[in-house]
C-alpha cells in the first residue's frame, strides 16, 4: 500500500477535483468537488511584470480558496515560453524557464496547493514545437524551478504513459530528486483500450514502477460519439476518397495529405516539430471521422456517462495507491478545441454539466460517490 501520509500533509487528503471548472463554487461543492485544475497563463512580460492573464488567474485561485476549493496549477506549455522570447530548446532558455517557474511559484504558493508541470508532453501537439527529448529537459527545468520557488508544495507531472515511463520518466525523477506524486491520465474506453477494470491495472502499474502515490489528473467518459472498434475500412475509404492509395502513400505525400484534414488539425501539424508531423497527422482519425475507436461496453450517452462514474468512482476511492481523482471535465463545449469542428465528439461532450450548465445525470453520480468519502 502506498504511503499517502506525506502527500496528504500537503494536499489535506484525497483530492476530489475537476478540470476546466465553473465559477459556480456552490455547484462544485455540492458535487463534492474541492479541487480545480487550471492552466496557468504565461506569468510575466519582458520587464518582469505580471501579465493581465496571470493576475486574473491568481485572483481566480483566491476566489476558489475562499470556499475551501484548492487549485492544481498547470505550468505553461513550451510554446508559451517560446512565444515570450524564451527558447526552451536551448540551455539558456531552459535556465530562464526555471527562473520564470521559480518566480511564478513564489507568487502563487499561497493559493496553488498542487503543481502539475505542464501537460501530457507525450502528445505531439501539446509539446509542439519541441521534440520528445527536448520536452524531457523542459519538464526537468520547470520542476526544479517550481521546487525552488515553493519547496513545500506538492509537485509532479502527468507526462507519464506507457511509452514514456521506461524511456524518459525514470530519468526525469533522477534529475529532479523525485516527484511527490505520479500523475496519469486514463481514458479507457474512449482514447484508450479497456474499460472500468483498466483503471486498477493502470494505477498499479505506475505505482509499482515509481513507488509514488498516484493521482488521476484526467479521466472521464464522453456522453456522445459512436464506437468503431475496427476502423481500418473507414480509414482506407477516407484515403481513397481523397486521392491516396493507403497510409503509406499519405505519409509519402504528407504535405498533400495534411491539406485534406480539418483546419484545426492542419494548424496543429504545422506547429509540431518536424519529427512529429507524420505521426500526428496520421494519428488523428478519431477527429477526422468523428468516432471512438475503443469500446468500454457502455454507450456514449448521458445515461452511459453516469453509469461510468457510478461504477468507477467507488473503486477509485477505495484504491490503496490513489491519492486523487480529477474529472474531465465540468461542462460541455461548443466545438472541439483540437480540430475545431462543432460536431466532433472528441472534445465536446465530456462535461458533467451541459453547455448551459444544467446538470447531466453524471453530475449526480459524482455527487453520490464523492459524498461517501
Amino acid at each position: 500500500m502506498a504511503d499517502l501520509s506525506s502527500l496528504y500533509k500537503k494536499t489535506g487528503g484525497f483530492m476530489k477535483g475537476i478540470c476546466h471548472p465553473s465559477s459556480d463554487r456552490e455547484g462544485l461543492l455540492e458535487a463534492g468537488l474541492t479541487w480545480v485544475r487550471r492552466d496557468i497563463p504565461f506569468p510575466f512580460d519582458a520587464e518582469g511584470n505580471e501579465t493581465p492573464g496571470f493576475a486574473s488567474y491568481r485572483k481566480g485561485c483566491e476566489y476558489y480558496a475562499e470556499k475551501g476549493i484548492y487549485t492544481i496549477g498547470i505550468t505553461p506549455y513550451p510554446r508559451d515560453f517560446i512565444a515570450s522570447g524564451i527558447d526552451v530548446r536551448t540551455a539558456e532558455g531552459l535556465e530562464k524557464a526555471a527562473e520564470v517557474c521559480e518566480k511564478m511559484a513564489r507568487a502563487l504558493k499561497s493559493s496553488v496547493k498542487c503543481w502539475q508541470i505542464t501537460n501530457e508532453l507525450y502528445v505531439e501537439h501539446f509539446r509542439a514545437p519541441i521534440t520528445a527529448s527536448e520536452s524531457v529537459e523542459f519538464i526537468i527545468a520547470c520542476s526544479n524551478g517550481i521546487r525552488k520557488g515553493d519547496p513545500d508544495g506538492c509537485i509532479g507531472h502527468n507526462s507519464c504513459n506507457n511509452e514514456w515511463r521506461e524511456k524518459y520518466c525514470r530519468y526525469i525523477e533522477e534529475r529532479i530528486g523525485g516527484s511527490d506524486y505520479v500523475g496519469i491520465d486514463c481514458y479507457a474506453g474512449t482514447w484508450g483500450a479497456g474499460g472500468i477494470e483498466t483503471y486498477d491495472e493502470e494505477i498499479n502499474l505506475f505505482y509499482e514502477q515509481f513507488g509514488l502515490p498516484v493521482v488521476l489528473m484526467e479521466f472521464g467518459f464522453s456522453s456522445a460519439g459512436r464506437c468503431v472498434p475496427d476502423d481500418k475500412p473507414e480509414i482506407q475509404k477516407f484515403f481513397e476518397e481523397h486521392g491516396f492509395a493507403d497510409r503509406a502513400d499519405a505519409e509519402a505525400r504528407l504535405d498533400e495529405f495534411v491539406k485534406v484534414l480539418p483546419e484545426g488539425l492542419q494548424r496543429n501539424v504545422e506547429r509540431c516539430a518536424d519529427e512529429d508531423k507524420a505521426r500526428y497527422a496520421l494519428g488523428c482519425f478519431t477527429h477526422v471521422l468523428k468516432y471512438w475507436r475503443h469500446d468500454a461496453g457502455i454507450g456514449h450517452t448521458e445515461e452511459g456517462q453516469a453509469e461510468f462514474y457510478s461504477r468507477l468512482l467507488p473503486k477509485l476511492l477505495a484504491h490503496p495507491h490513489l491519492a486523487g481523482a480529477i474529472l474531465y471535465c465540468w461542462q460541455d463545449s461548443v466545438g472541439c478545441f483540437t480540430c475545431g469542428q462543432d460536431d466532433c465528439p472528441c472534445e465536446t461532450a465530456w462535461g458533467i454539466c451541459r453547455l448551459d450548465e444544467s446538470r447531466k445525470p453524471a453530475y449526480y453520480a459524482v455527487k453520490e460517490a464523492f459524498a461517501a468519502l
